[in-house]
């Protein structure tokens, strides 16, 4: 007796409902830090990042229970189970990352009273783990769901939308912290170890 193909489908569905739960919930601690903010410079880039997530997580889901456009057909179910691998992965750096910048961690791009520059732990490494978690996660969801779309969606939307965030936030942190914060990028790489 075996798992037929839509009992299959609920439990990836379920399974991914769940994670992305437990993901938002733990990330709930951090969130917002607006009671020590002063000096906010994000130009819109949590809610471009966001609504890209939220477009690329709704597409896979729809499209992977009910439509079945762009399906990857061909490796089912091991893609659906590499991506929860991949999602477990991004979850894991956005965490250690968010956890290492403690209380200097905001949503939005901004400085907090008394803001020191982190580059310990995964931050001796990369200068943005954080959204190299995000990116980690995004393309986890269409991998899970086993959507084609999705990863295109991922591609045209997320990426552009992270990259453009990297871009503000580097430039605010250059004229913040200066030829400190240069020198640190001078030995970090922005979102893969040792490559980009």
């Amino acid at each position: 007796m075996g798992i037929d193909s839509l009992n299959l489908r609920r439990y990836i569905l379920m399974s991914l409902v769940l994670l992305l739960l437990i993901w938002r919930c733990t990330e709930a601690r951090y969130g917002f830090n607006i009671r020590n903010v002063v000096i906010k410079k994000d130009k819109g880039t949590f809610w471009l990042i966001y609504l890209s997530f939220c477009l690329v997580l709704g597409w896979s889901i729809i499209d992977f229970y009910v439509f079945g456009l762009t399906q990857i057909r061909l490796l089912y179910p091991y893609v659906n189970f590499f991506g929860f691998s991949v999602f477990l992965l991004g979850y894991w750096v956005r965490y250690i990352s968010r956890k290492q910048l403690g209380e200097y961690f905001n949503e939005e791009i901004s400085l907090t009273n008394g803001h020191q520059l982190v580059k310990h732990g995964i931050y001796t490494h990369l200068r943005h783990p954080s959204y190299s978690g995000i990116l980690l996660l995004g393309l986890a969801i269409p991998l899970i769901c086993s959507d084609y779309g999705g990863i295109l969606g991922f591609i045209v939307l997320l990426v552009p939308a992270v990259l453009y965030r990297i871009r503000v936030e580097e430039s605010f942190l250059i004229e913040k912290f200066g030829n400190e914060y240069r020198e640190y990028c001078k030995s970090t790489k922005r979102l893969i170890p040792n490559i980009y």
